[in-house]
C-alpha cells in the first residue's frame, strides 16, 4: 500500500547548519498548490540561516518501508534548484538497486548540500510503500550483516575522510 499520501501533513524536514541535526532545527510539511507532483513541500521560517550543510527526511516513524522515485528539490532565493536522487543520499537502510528499504524503525534519508545559500523551498517526491519483498529482506538483512561488521565500517571512515579530504583541497 502506498502510503505517501496519507503523510503529508505530519512530515518533517530536519536541517544541519554544520553541528548536526536536532529536533528544534525543523521544518514542517506544508500543502503548495505549485508542488508540480511532488509530495511533501518545506519552507523554512524567517529565523533560519543560509547556513544550511545538511538535510533529513523522515519517510515514516515505521520500519517495513520501502522508497522508489526520491527526488529532493531545493530551491534557493535565488531561483537556483538543486536536485538529489537516490544515488546522492544516505540512509540508515539499505540501497538495492533503485530502491531504499528500511528493515528497522526510524527510517533516514540524509542528503549533503552542495550550496549553503538562503532557501526558498525545498520539495520532495517519493513513492513510500509500506511493504517489502522477499527478496529485498533477504538482500536487505544480507547487507546489514556487511554493513555492521568491523572491516566494512573501517572501510567507509576512511572513504569519508578521504572524500572529505579531496573536497577541502579541489574546493
Amino acid at each position: 500500500k502506498n502510503i505517501s499520501s496519507n503523510l503529508q501533513i505530519e512530515q518533517e524536514l530536519f536541517y544541519d547548519e554544520g553541528t548536526g541535526f536536532s529536533a528544534n532545527r525543523k521544518m514542517k510539511a506544508i500543502i503548495d498548490p505549485e508542488s508540480d507532483g511532488y509530495n511533501f513541500c518545506f519552507v523554512p521560517g524567517e529565523d533560519i540561516a543560509s547556513n544550511i550543510a545538511a538535510l533529513r527526511f523522515d519517510p515514516s516513524w515505521m520500519g517495513g518501508i520501502t522508497v522508489t522515485n526520491l527526488l529532493i528539490c531545493v530551491v534557493y532565493e535565488n531561483d537556483v534548484n538543486l536536485s538529489y536522487n537516490i544515488t546522492d543520499v544516505r540512509s540508515n537502510g539499505c540501497a538495492i538497486g533503485e530502491r531504499l528499504v528500511f528493515l528497522k524503525s526510524d527510517p533516514q534519508i540524509t542528503v549533503r548540500l552542495t550550496k549553503t545559500e538562503k532557501i526558498k523551498k525545498v520539495q520532495i517526491r517519493a513513492d513510500i510503500v509500506n511493504n517489502i519483498d522477499d527478496e529485498d529482506i533477504v538482500k536487505a538483512a544480507r547487507l546489514e550483516v556487511v554493513k555492521n561488521s568491523l572491516i566494512y565500517r573501517l572501510c567507509r571512515k576512511i572513504y569519508r575522510k578521504v572524500k572529505w579530504l579531496m573536497r577541502k583541497c579541489i574546493g
